[in-house]
């Protein structure tokens, strides 16, 4: 994410280095449609900038969904197994 912020909102378009920013690009295509679909309820218009802003937002609430599901039954196992 803060590749894709940097080559996009701080790096000019003469600037940018293509190999960064479309690397950074692909990783999050997997939520485009959906970040796409959540700027429609907010604007009128579309900016691939911002879709690829709340793509990764998306992706990070997802990461933390699932790492606080597993460190959750990581916890209550462990203190089950301590119990004599």
């Amino acid at each position: 994410m803060i590749l894709f912020i940097w080559q996009f909102i701080f790096v000019s378009d003469v600037n940018r280095n293509f190999d960064i920013a479309g690397r950074s690009q692909n990783y999050m295509f997997g939520f485009v449609y959906w970040g796409s679909k959540a700027i429609i309820l907010f604007a009128d218009t579309i900016n691939t900038t911002t879709v690829g802003i709340v793509a990764y937002l998306m992706m990070f609430i997802v990461f933390t969904a699932g790492f606080i599901s597993v460190s959750n039954k990581t916890i209550k196992r462990t203190n089950t197994d301590l119990k004599f």
